[in-house]
């Protein structure tokens, strides 16, 4: 696998990563009006929720609250209030769900409880609307199909839907949002792009241009952004813009506070939202806001009626953001009820569930976030001090694995804990579950040229060679020339401490391997005294010089530990 690093804003689909972890497919969640879609690393899609119109796409019409695989070879997904769209590797975009106003873009007005292919390629994102599709071709265009009664499509007005994607006015597109009836495009140059419905009739324009009037083919409303996201009901919509620097915008409805500005006041032009901190990834909920900051805190503000924010609730709103989880990606949220991607690719569910839409096997509602499921599997390699591990990341599958653990000079490596166990390096495995490892090290104490300085002390405090008794080749060995103050490393060198040079005495001792050992020294041969201590043995003679300047006599022994 090579991991990699993604990030994609779109209306209740949410597909991206924070830590360059992801895999070939981008784990995604995604949140119709009360249906959901889960994207695996493995590129599978899996389903639940509402089905009356065959939007769960697994061939039936009957509502599900178990996840259930409905599609492979994914890349993308949306859900919309009564449809789903789901992009292939290749390019091409398969739909399922409510046909009607030509929204899955077969070029028919059936539903459909399979997915069939749209008639459009080289499509690498997709959002969804209550009643029209938006597609992201790779070169930056974007097309749509379905209902452009209220400008959505950014078509001229004029009768007939079209049930085929036609091309919209507008290039350059690096993301898409689709609201009830309201569309948003992202350009490469940053700024944000509008048409549609524009709250008429509503407290609240949610395409931000000042005005309440509907706007039929896409204008500029912003600058400097790297994320949009827009969602609504027929009481009302409201849009999210991300700017370049962390901050956050919004207009829109307003009455449950879903503007976090700290009023009920519906805005007609963008307005500050009351958050501070670096904002990573925004998106939207029927009547919720959700923000996620770079430390993967998420934050959420609006209608909070059966726990959609992630808290419990039972009718309470807030109009400025309040913390409400923590180690999230990803959000994707519908009327009722929201979808929450943790870090470790676990997906949780709140709210409202009596179509199954939270995936947990019941039909109760929650206001508390529940697990349901995993959309991948990890391999989590850490490391003690003196070394490092490498392999970290998001698989699929039985994927291959290959860990490998690099000591830091000085280090040796000792083995594997956790998950796994043993020496192997690199080790190769096979993912089938996630998995948790530790790669251990410790100090090399062994010496391999018997001066009596362990590698570690040679390579890391001294600069000496640990394959040379005598580095500098002056005569003097290393261990001599660190006990008494010579540059072990410089043949020229005078002692650093001493002005001349003392009387010392060599000590020699035969030590066992593994074994730990301490000197004492005395002048009486009655009080003995620790002169060093945890000198561990390698079965070699071990070899000091000490000082005896100034003493008439001197005494040195070798005791085990």
């Amino acid at each position: 696998m090579n991991p990699k690093t993604f990030l994609l804003v779109v209306i209740n689909s949410v597909m991206f990563s924070t830590m360059s972890l992801w895999g070939a497919t981008q784990p995604a969640i995604s949140a119709g009006y009360n249906h959901s879609l889960f994207l695996k690393s493995d590129g599978t899609v899996w389903s639940c929720g509402a089905n009356w119109a065959g939007q769960v796409g697994d061939g039936t019409f009957i509502d599900r609250n178990v996840p259930i695989q409905v599609i492979d070879d994914i890349v993308a997904i949306a859900a919309g209030e009564m449809h789903s769209l789901f992009v292939k590797t290749d390019g091409t975009v398969w739909a399922t769900g409510a046909g009607n106003d030509g929204r899955l873009g077969d070029g028919s007005l059936q539903d459909k409880k399979i997915p069939v292919q749209v008639q459009i390629s080289g499509v690498k994102s997709v959002a969804t609307g209550k009643d029209f599709s938006l597609f992201l071709k790779a070169d930056g265009t974007v097309w749509g199909c379905g209902s452009k009664s209220n400008g959505q499509l950014g078509l001229s007005e004029g009768s007939g839907n079209p049930s085929v994607p036609v091309q919209i006015p507008i290039s350059d597109v690096v993301s898409i949002s689709a609201g009830y009836n309201q569309s948003l495009f992202l350009k490469l140059d940053g700024t944000i792009w509008a048409t549609g419905y524009n709250g008429r009739y509503w407290s609240g324009g949610p395409l931000g241009d000042g005005t309440n009037l509907t706007v039929y083919t896409p204008k500029q409303i912003m600058t400097g952004c790297m994320g949009v996201s827009v969602s609504g009901t027929q009481m009302g919509a409201h849009s999210l813009f991300l700017n370049s620097d962390g901050t956050v915008k919004s207009t829109g409805d307003n009455g449950f506070g879903q503007l976090g500005d700290g009023t009920r006041t519906g805005r007609y032009v963008p307005v500050d939202v009351l958050l501070s901190g670096s904002i990573k990834s925004v998106a939207t909920g029927a009547y919720q806001s959700f923000f996620v900051k770079e430390d993967l805190t998420l934050w959420a503000c609006g209608y909070n009626q059966r726990g959609e924010l992630g808290i419990p609730g039972s009718g309470q709103w807030y109009s400025v953001p309040v913390q409400v989880q923590e180690n999230i990606i990803g959000v994707a949220s519908g009327t009722t009820h929201s979808i929450f991607l943790k870090a470790d690719g676990s997906v949780w569910t709140s709210g409202t569930n009596d179509k199954g839409a939270l995936g947990d096997g019941s039909w109760t509602d929650r206001g508390t976030p529940v697990e349901i499921m995993s959309l991948a599997i990890f391999l989590n390699a850490t490391a003690t001090d003196g070394g490092i591990v490498s392999g970290n990341g998001v698989y699929n599958l039985n994927d291959t694995a290959t860990i490998t653990a690099s000591p830091s000079l000085g280090y040796l490596f000792t083995g594997w804990t956790g998950d796994l166990s043993g020496s192997t390096n690199p080790l190769i495995l096979t993912m089938d579950a996630s998995k948790s490892v530790r790669a251990n090290f410790k100090k090399n104490l062994t010496d391999g040229d018997l001066d009596g300085l362990t590698y570690y002390d040679e390579v890391i405090l001294h600069g000496t060679n640990p394959t040379l008794k005598d580095t500098d080749g002056d005569g003097f060995e290393d261990l001599f020339e660190v006990n008494t103050g010579f540059n072990p490393v410089l043949a020229t060198s005078t002692p650093d401490a001493l002005s001349t040079i003392r009387t010392a005495v060599e000590f020699r001792f035969n030590a066992a391997s593994g074994v730990s050992y301490r000197i004492e020294g005395s002048t009486d041969l009655d009080v003995w005294n620790t002169v060093e201590t945890d000198i561990i043995g390698a079965g070699a003679v071990v070899t000091r010089f000490y000082t005896i300047e100034n003493l008439p006599k001197r005494y040195f022994r070798a005791r085990r530990n």
